[in-house]
């Protein structure tokens, strides 16, 4: 009459969290140790990145030159990146 006397009553759920927080107490400590890996690795991608950054100059010329073409339509093509060549 209620809609489910019985509450979806699943008493291994209790035993699941249990074994749940020792899988994720593992998980945690891994990623620990892991953090000092990646910390090194990311260290070395991020001096690289910044090269490619400088190589864009000629963006911001060709941007603003195709914005005005087209402010009646609301620039169908608003994302002109020439960047994304590269």
């Amino acid at each position: 009459t209620y809609g489910s006397p019985t509450p979806i009553y699943h008493p291994p759920a209790k035993k699941e969290v249990a074994f749940d927080k020792k899988h994720f107490l593992d998980h945690f400590h891994k990623d620990h140790d892991n953090h000092h890996f990646f910390d090194h690795f990311h260290k070395k991608p991020v001096p690289p990145k910044p090269k490619p950054e400088p190589k864009p100059e000629p963006k911001p010329q060709p941007e603003p030159e195709y914005h005005p073409p087209t402010p009646t339509y609301g620039s169908p093509t608003p994302i002109y990146h020439p960047p994304a060549k590269h």
